[in-house]
């Protein structure tokens, strides 16, 4: 099955994820934007000014124990309310 391709800018993606929680392997991220950053993958389409995206990588510090360590995430745009998060990791890799 194949799924419609949807682009979404930065600033939409960044504000969709606000708030929402991403299950890592010692427990649970609550995504914040502040702490947020994300980067998106292949060739965007551009309308005006605006690039837009169908993939992310998206990265969250996590500061515990007063060590900071970066929790790493996949993001398809899935339609224009929709997103999948997918292969969550600590680190860049």
């Amino acid at each position: 099955m194949t799924h419609p391709v949807a682009y979404w800018p930065y600033e939409k993606l960044v504000g969709y994820l606000a708030g929402r929680t991403v299950a890592v392997r010692h427990g649970v991220l609550h995504l914040q934007s502040a702490l947020l950053e994300c980067n998106g993958d292949g060739t965007p389409v551009k309308t005006g000014t605006t690039r837009r995206w169908s993939h992310y990588t998206c990265t969250q510090t996590l500061f515990q124990n007063g060590a900071d360590r970066d929790v790493t995430f996949d993001v398809t745009i899935l339609s224009s309310t929709q997103v999948s998060i997918g292969a969550p990791r600590y680190g860049p890799e």
